[in-house]
């Protein structure tokens, strides 16, 4: 009797800790779900963002804006986990998908290169990269786990690596506090 009811609380535990990955994948390609305390999906904040060029006095900078000081999305500070829609999940997802802190002024923004213009050498990465841990989820998607985010504004891009298409940019926000 004792080793049933001990098997009986050891799949309960199971099932609680595997809840928060029960979730169907995102609908498109693109779309991210935050996965919240209580197992729930939370579509985050999908946005055009505007790409500008702007000179500067050694060179030229290329920005992401995105309109507003906050994502209407808000998330708690620490561990989060986040379902990303991709065309596959057969890339590694740290190529194609970036999660980057934005500045935050009367916009969002992210620095994405610089050129400068006397050696016209462009750096790139100026995003504030966020590190994640990701693995396949489901047949197209990711589940990817962020340890310790903290407080602030964030961005994800999802990169097609089979089509390059820079017409337009969408942005799935989300805030932490």
């Amino acid at each position: 009797m004792k080793l049933s009811f001990l098997l009986l609380i050891s799949f309960c535990f199971y099932l609680n800790g595997n809840a928060q990955t029960s979730l169907t994948e995102p609908d498109f390609i693109g779309e991210v779900v935050a996965l919240s305390k209580d197992g729930e999906g939370i579509v985050l904040e999908k946005v055009n963002a505007q790409v500008k060029v702007k000179d500067q006095l050694m060179g030229l900078e290329k920005k992401i804006y995105v309109q507003g000081k906050k994502s209407s999305i808000r998330l708690s500070k620490g561990k989060i986990q986040l379902i990303v829609r991709a065309v596959d999940n057969n890339t590694d997802p740290m190529s194609i998908v970036r999660v980057f802190k934005f500045s935050v002024g009367k916009t969002r923004k992210a620095t994405v290169a610089k050129q400068n213009e006397i050696t016209g050498n462009v750096s790139e990465n100026h995003f504030k990269y966020v590190s994640f841990s990701g693995k396949k989820y489901g047949t197209s998607s990711y589940l990817l786990t962020i340890n310790n985010i903290g407080e602030g504004e964030y961005g994800i891009t999802i990169n097609n690596p089979n089509k390059v298409d820079e017409k337009m940019l969408i942005v799935s926000c989300f805030g932490v506090d």
